[in-house]
């Protein structure tokens, strides 16, 4: 396995990055080729195992977002209660 500088794997890095920040959330090896303004098949095999990466953290995302709004919906739900406990205790206390 071909190892890369740091300069290279962070032109890689940032290419992707560009292209996610253009509206491309999954960009393929060969968009990030392109940006780059050629590449050789190591560097492709490495953007590659980038995007796999980039694919775990989004569905880590979507599953904490997913999580995120279902936490809000039971506080939401618990302040309700908790108001209508009140009102009730309010209204037995007249």
């Amino acid at each position: 396995m071909t190892t890369f500088s740091p300069d290279t794997v962070r032109r890689i890095e940032d290419a992707a990055a560009a292209l996610i920040a253009a509206g491309i959330p999954n960009p393929t090896n060969e968009q990030v080729r392109q940006h780059l303004g050629g590449g050789s098949l190591p560097l492709r095999e490495q953007v590659a195992r980038m995007n796999v990466t980039g694919e775990h953290f989004g569905a880590l995302l979507q599953e904490t977002r997913a999580e995120l709004k279902e936490s809000r919906e039971d506080g939401r739900a618990l302040q309700a209660e908790l108001l209508n406990l009140a009102c009730h205790d309010e209204k037995t206390k007249k």
